[in-house]
């Protein structure tokens, strides 16, 4: 899976070295303004199921596109007013995790694009990596501030957090 700055998401067969899928750019918002695409974080909803894609945009959207249905996003959700920089799913297979070129951390049920809720805190700086624990409630984020940080995925509160600079 990649993309960048005007390009859709696509998804690539390594094995073969061909393209499998490619996204179409969302229509015109409503009043005819058309946003250049531009991806900027992605993981695959379920990781049993790699038709379903999760795609973060540097417009603050977070979209689901079902490979098997149709090129254009099922569910496009904004957030706020930064760049989606991390995406990362749950192993629910309809929760997603994102954080945001300013810090912000929240989770969303993809299936009706609902924002679940914000995570207590705030880095300060972007967040750049999220990895949810395959049993446990939790999620770790790291960013630009050099901190990793644990969170309970239940109340959204932090349980600890850590520098990860180099002491020289």
């Amino acid at each position: 899976m990649f993309g960048g700055n005007g390009m859709e998401v696509n998804l690539w067969d390594i094995t073969s070295c061909s393209k499998m899928w490619s996204a179409k750019s969302p229509r015109a918002n409503n009043v005819g303004i058309f946003t250049k695409p531009w991806f900027t974080a992605g993981t695959f909803l379920c990781k049993d199921d790699h038709r379903k894609i999760v795609a973060g945009t540097n417009n603050h959207q977070v979209r689901l596109y079902d490979t098997a249905s149709q090129r254009r996003p099922v569910v496009s959700v904004d957030f706020r007013e930064s760049p989606i920089k991390a995406v990362a799913g749950d192993p629910d297979g309809h929760t997603v995790y994102i954080g945001t070129g300013t810090g912000d951390l929240a989770s969303f049920d993809m299936r009706t694009g609902k924002l679940l809720g914000c995570y207590v805190g705030k880095c300060s700086g972007s967040i750049r990596s999220i990895v949810r624990h395959p049993e446990l409630p939790l999620i770790a984020s790291c960013g630009l501030d050099s901190y990793l940080r644990i969170w309970d995925t239940n109340t959204r509160q932090p349980l600890s957090a850590v520098c990860l600079k180099l002491i020289s």
